[in-house]
């Protein structure tokens, strides 16, 4: 450690020319005062002290019993130090004649006299009083003469006591038997030097470099960054005698090796997988750094005072490829007061951890405990930042929600994944306050609508990629028909626009738009969040059969997420209960992502004031969104006890109904319904089992490489007739398992299924343009005969009503190897081409 090693040696050679100085008389005989016994006198010569005709370079403290001097303290003395030095101050004045207490003056404020104690570093008397006391370490002080002064240092403020009980002692002569100070005198003889030397740790070096040698730099406005400085800044000090000079970043001149603490952009360029990493940069300088403002002095508090000061070793050496990273992305519901007993509500603590975690940017991991969800009183979890679940476990108890006027709690999700940006709606008429995307609305209506075939392009300005959901409120589309029906909803659909304002192609418009009332645009969220693990038991709600739908779940509302390995059980479903809306539920949102999951159907209620309406009640419910993704998602109820009828046909609702989606996939899994309510663009079912295929929409609707168990159905395929069994686009069915009842008896089965119902749905009605066959097997026996459709849309009435037309399908491609069946076309479709393995019927 240069710097201190220098400093010692400069000054034991100091010490040693001044004890040469002060001798008495000079030569090999030359004495060193001495004055043990406190009479003023030398023990050895008997010469007087301090007076005429004794050592001409001491001064008098004390002469003739009248006090000489007065102690000067360094500004910033602790309230401890000052209480010792006044202890001082009134036993020396005790012991004079006059017994007068001493006077303390106080640096930069009372005037100077000849003779003065300075207490510390004093900075008004003078360059030559200033010295850098931590060189002695801090347990280290010293007392030396520089003219008429006596200065007094001390390495720490723990070493105050030790330099007043020196200077009691050794300079005033001081013992527990004196009874009168009347002439005290110092000299050079009076000098003391104690240089702490016990350090443990002796060496720490950086790229070949001392730490002694270094500096710590940190930004004054962060304030974990000034802490960390501060508190590592002692700690070396008291651990290693190595003090390192403060300096804030502004000021550091960028030349001297430093110890550099900073906070750093969390998504930006210096983003590491661990969240704060330590290393030794191209400088040579000792780098910490933190993405966390609240972390950052636990990092370098850390490793400075952990790692460093308080080291077992003797020597420590970071060379230039040192690198260390650091933790600090994960916290826990435990470190916000969660029982995870399993009976006491964690709701609140739960809470209280993903705020804290959204605002710093943590991961929230948690690896053990049952945490216990009841009420909620009306709020929810709001999550935006990545979440571990793997090997927790987490009981919703819905048991006390027995009515929809108790208690709002049904209303609302558990956990909520929200976006970083809030959704903006522009109207035509505002665009004096909103506008780029006000203006090109205003610009579409004068232009007379949206024609969809030609509609690509949608020039926001923005600069980043949005969903945007476009609306015409004056007319209404998927008007329902029947049992349950509605007014329908506003026409509404979403597009996917890219930075530059080219709307991606898998998101075109289904419809032509005679205007545009509002456009209501979704940032898309750039950085990526994934939700893993986590298995969930619901206690079911005791409501009566009414249509109320409960939330009590996981809903994303935000871009670009990925939910992971997530379990769902659910228990206590009696003679009544209420509809849920989904587990896992998907709204406005593009590129989601539910992976390897296991789900569960619920119990089936039919209303209480409508025995013959079964209340739908679902586990996935994707709504409002584009490229949303079920991967490996499968269930504990697929098929119930016989192992052979899936849950759907024995007592249980199918699990997914979705609304207004573009772009929605099933991909290797077994879930018992894929159900399009209010209009899918865009559809895929592929290497997965199925039990129930129920579509409204159009684009590519694609069931490929799947086993469907049909049971109570006579057809792959159901187009919702409640919609007006609509698919505006082509059907591809291919390399498809059909597994019906074995009470199936009929010698023939359906591709589609639906009804005509001549009602205005707000849209045209019309089947899939063109279908697609490809080696389809229906494993009952008795089946000889594939027929296109079935129903009411078989009619030609369908066709030719002056009110609400049927357009049937134009086409119908089919691929079968092994010529299992015979195909047919209904007859009302007089305009359609069926092609069978190539061959034009």
């Amino acid at each position: 450690m240069n710097k201190k090693l220098s400093f010692i040696a400069i000054i034991l050679s100091i010490v040693t020319i001044l004890a040469m100085l002060v001798s008495c008389g000079g030569g090999s005989t030359a004495c060193t005062h001495a004055d043990g016994d406190s009479d003023g006198k030398c023990d050895s010569c008997g010469e007087t002290l301090g007076t005429p005709g004794g050592d001409a370079d001491a001064t008098a403290l004390i002469k003739d019993g009248n006090v000489n001097f007065q102690f000067v303290m360094q500004s910033g003395l602790s309230n401890a130090s000052l209480s010792e030095l006044r202890s001082l101050a009134k036993t020396v004045g005790k012991l004079t004649s006059s017994k007068e207490e001493v006077n303390i003056a106080y640096d930069n404020v009372d005037e100077a006299i000849d003779v003065e104690i300075l207490i510390g570093k004093v900075t008004s008397r003078g360059d030559e009083y200033i010295i850098d006391e931590h060189y002695l370490g801090p347990k280290g002080y010293s007392v030396k003469v520089i003219g008429k002064k006596i200065l007094v240092l001390f390495g720490s403020e723990d070493a105050f006591k030790s330099a007043m009980q020196h200077l009691e002692a050794n300079v005033f002569g001081i013992s527990s038997g004196t009874k009168k100070l009347t002439d005290v005198a110092f000299g050079e003889d009076t000098a003391y030097e104690y240089i702490q030397d016990d350090f443990k740790l002796k060496s720490v070096t950086v790229a070949g470099q001392d730490l002694d040698d270094y500096v710590i730099v940190y930004n004054k406005s962060d304030a974990g960054a000034k802490e960390a400085a501060t508190e590592a800044q002692k700690a070396l000090y008291n651990k290693t005698g190595m003090w390192l000079e403060l300096v804030t970043s502004t000021s550091y001149n960028g030349t001297t090796p430093a110890v550099i603490i900073e906070t750093v952009e969390n998504g930006g360029p210096q983003t590491t997988e661990a969240g704060a990493r330590i290393f030794v940069d191209e400088n040579k300088n000792l780098v910490i750094q933190s993405e966390f403002p609240n972390k950052t002095k636990e990092v370098a508090i850390g490793f400075l005072v952990t790692t460093v000061a308080n080291s077992t070793k003797t020597s420590l050496a970071y060379e230039t490829d040192f690198t260390k990273a650091v933790e600090v992305r994960k916290i826990s519901y435990k470190d916000f007061g969660a029982k995870g007993n399993g009976r006491d509500n964690d709701f609140e603590a739960i809470r209280a951890c993903h705020e804290y975690a959204n605002q710093y940017g943590h991961t929230v991991a948690v690896n053990n405990g049952t945490y216990y969800i009841k009420e909620t009183n009306a709020t929810k979890i709001y999550v935006m930042t990545n979440v571990d679940w793997t090997g927790a476990k987490f009981i919703i108890d819905d048991s006390f929600i027995t009515n929809k006027t108790d208690t709002a709690d049904w209303n609302y999700h558990i956990f909520d994944i929200q976006s970083s940006y809030d959704p903006i709606t522009y109207t035509p008429d505002d665009n004096a306050t909103s506008g780029t995307i006000a203006n090109l609305l205003a610009t579409i209506n004068a232009q007379g609508g949206i024609n969809k075939d030609d509609f690509t392009k949608f020039e926001h300005g923005l600069g980043y990629p949005i969903l945007v959901f476009l609306y015409d409120d004056d007319h209404f589309n998927y008007i329902r028909y029947g049992i349950n029906a509605n007014p329908g909803t506003e026409q509404k659909e979403l597009i996917y626009v890219d930075a530059d304002g080219n709307i991606s192609a898998d998101t075109y418009l289904l419809f032509d738009y005679a205007q545009v009332t509002r456009a209501i645009v979704y940032r898309v969220d750039d950085t990526p969040i994934t939700i893993k693990g986590g298995d969930f038991t619901t206690i079911a709600n005791q409501m009566p059969n009414i249509s109320c739908y409960n939330h009590r779940g996981i809903q994303i509302s935000r871009s670009n997420v990925t939910i992971d390995g997530v379990t769902h059980k659910i228990t206590g479903e009696g003679e009544q209960g209420a509809p849920y809306y989904g587990f896992i539920s998907v709204d406005y949102t593009t590129d989601v992502l539910v992976k390897n999951c296991i789900l569960s159907a619920h119990k089936a209620y039919t209303l209480a004031t409508n025995s013959a309406n079964t209340m739908g009640t679902y586990d996935i419910t994707p709504t409002c969104s584009n490229r949303t993704i079920f991967y490996n998602v499968t269930m504990f109820n697929f098929f119930l006890e016989d192992g052979v009828t899936p849950s759907i046909d024995n007592g249980y609702w199918g699990i997914m109904g979705g609304n207004d989606c573009k772009n929605l996939t099933y991909d290797t899994c077994e879930l018992t319904r894929f159900d399009s309510h209010r209009g899918t663009y865009n559809a895929k079912i592929v290497n997965s089992t199925v039990s129930m295929v129920a579509i409204i929409g159009g684009g590519e609707f694609i069931m490929e490489d799947c086993t469907i168990y049909t049971i109570a159905r006579k057809s792959i395929v159901i187009l919702r007739d409640d919609y007006g069994s609509m698919w505006h686009g082509t059907m591809a069915i291919k390399n498809v398992k059909v597994i019906t009842a074995d009470t199936y008896k009929s010698s023939e089965f359906y591709v589609y299924s639906g009804a005509w119902n001549n009602f205005n749905h707000g849209y045209d009605v019309c089947a899939p343009e063109t279908v697609i066959l490809e080696n389809i097997e229906i494993t009952n026996p008795n089946v000889k005969t594939i027929s296109l459709a079935t129903g009411s849309l078989t009619s030609s009435t369908a066709v030719n009503s002056a009110l609400y037309p049927y357009i049937y399908t134009k086409k119908v491609i089919v691929t079968d190897t092994e010529n299992r069946y015979n195909y047919t076309i209904p007859k009302a479709y007089t305009e359609a081409k069926l092609t069978i393995n190539g061959v034009l019927q």
